[in-house]
């Protein structure tokens, strides 16, 4: 049996928690999207990987249903997290997201697209927020 804390957690130092924070992000002008969700990134000086959500109440109604998608945001983020150098990155879901396949689908292709952009943005020499 694992224990709560263990590697597959979650913990606060990786996600994307305030209001201002997620301010930042959104003002960066950096994103990728797909049908069912949009990813927004934004780089950071000192290193770390967060993670924000947004899964509207108003599209999923059932807590099942967001619970759900934000597992699989953060399944995926477990998995790109060490492909990712410092940045921020909010996934705000769309109601579209209903259909399981295609979601799980655009959300690999976006961590995809993520790993891709964050590359060129090294190569090219990260630009200051």
């Amino acid at each position: 049996m694992t224990s709560p804390g263990g590697a597959a957690s979650f913990p606060r130092t990786h996600r994307v928690l305030t209001k201002s924070e997620f301010d930042l992000v959104f003002q960066s002008g950096n994103g990728l999207r797909a049908r069912s969700v949009r990813a927004l990134f934004r780089f950071r000086d000192d290193g770390e990987t967060r993670l924000g959500l947004i899964v509207p109440k108003k599209a999923f109604a059932r807590a099942v249903d967001r619970n759900r998608i934000k597992r699989l945001i953060r399944e995926g983020f477990r998995r790109h997290r060490c492909h990712l150098a410092a940045v921020d990155v909010v996934f705000q879901v769309r109601s579209e997201a209903r259909d399981r396949t295609l979601f799980q689908s655009e959300l690999d292709q976006l961590w995809r697209r993520l790993d891709r952009a964050e590359l060129r943005a090294s190569s090219k020499g990260k630009p200051t927020p």
